[in-house]
């Protein structure tokens, strides 16, 4: 009986984690639907680094992206340990979506050039 409750248990753990998104993509999606972006749109720019409209929703999309899931903390991580220097943190607006946007680009950039010198 013990060993039947254990395995209902577990099967009902599994069942509910297989569920369960990373928070990546909850992060993705949320913020998508919050900014009207299509979700296929919001992929292509959280996982591939693919941006083809560079409108006032997607800059706002990316800025709630980047704050939720601190890609850019882990961007900046990186490049730190690779000792690769960078001046994308100096990029400033007064409109906090448009420096968002602007230091994503900047460090998707940084981020290909390292990978080109095969540091990646």
């Amino acid at each position: 009986m013990v060993l039947l409750i254990s395995v209902f248990l577990i099967s009902t753990i599994v069942l509910a984690a297989a569920d369960l998104k990373p928070p990546i993509y909850s992060y993705t999606w949320s913020c998508a639907e919050i900014h009207k972006v299509p979700g296929e749109e919001a992929k292509d720019i959280t996982m591939r680094y693919k941006i083809k409209n560079e409108t006032a929703n997607v800059k706002c999309f990316l800025k709630c992206y980047l704050d939720r899931s601190k890609a850019l903390d882990k961007i900046r991580e990186r490049l730190e340990n690779l000792k690769h220097k960078h001046n994308c943190d100096s990029i400033k607006n007064n409109d906090k979506c448009v420096e968002s946007f602007e230091k994503f680009k900047c460090f998707i950039k940084i981020e290909e050039k390292v990978r080109e010198l095969g540091n990646g």
